[in-house]
Parts: C-alpha cells; structure tokens; sequence
C-alpha cells in the first residue's frame, strides 16, 4: 500500500507542474490561433477570386435547380410539339 501512495505522489508533484503550464498556455495559444485565422479570412489577394472548380459548382447546384427545371421544361415540350407545323 505504501507504494501505491508513492506513485501518487511522484505522479502529483510531476504532473501538476506541467498541467498548469498547458493549462496556462492554452488560451493564449488559442488567442493566437483566432488571430491568424482572422488574417487568413481577410486577406484581400484571396477575396478577389474563388478558390473553388467548376465542378464544384455543379455538384452543389444542379440538385438544388434540376428539380425545379424538370417541371418547366415538361410544360415547354408539350406546347412546342402542339404547335409544330405538320
């Protein structure tokens, strides 16, 4: 029993040290962060362009429009071959 309480105790005197120094480090490191990342994000060589491809674009966008482009072109069709000449 006399060993575990040693082990606690080396444990406590080591580790304590070096929690509070994380510990004490964290927020301004944080802090740090925050602040590179808010340069990043207002960087003006980077706002002039976009950083994404094409495809991306259409990947995004055509699940949101094909549905309501369906519908449309469904009524155009019809009315077009009603007309056509024969």
């Amino acid at each position: 029993m006399g060993s575990w309480q040693n082990v606690r105790q080396t444990l406590s005197t080591t580790v304590s040290p070096l929690l509070c120094t994380l510990s004490c480090l964290a927020p301004r490191s944080a802090q740090e962060a925050a602040g590179w990342a808010e340069a990043a994000f207002s960087d003006p060589s980077l706002s002039d362009r976009q950083n994404v491809p094409d495809t991306h674009h259409v990947g995004v966008y055509l699940p949101f429009c094909l549905p309501a482009a369906v519908p449309l072109v469904q009524v155009r069709v019809p009315t077009t071959l009603a007309t056509a000449p024969r």
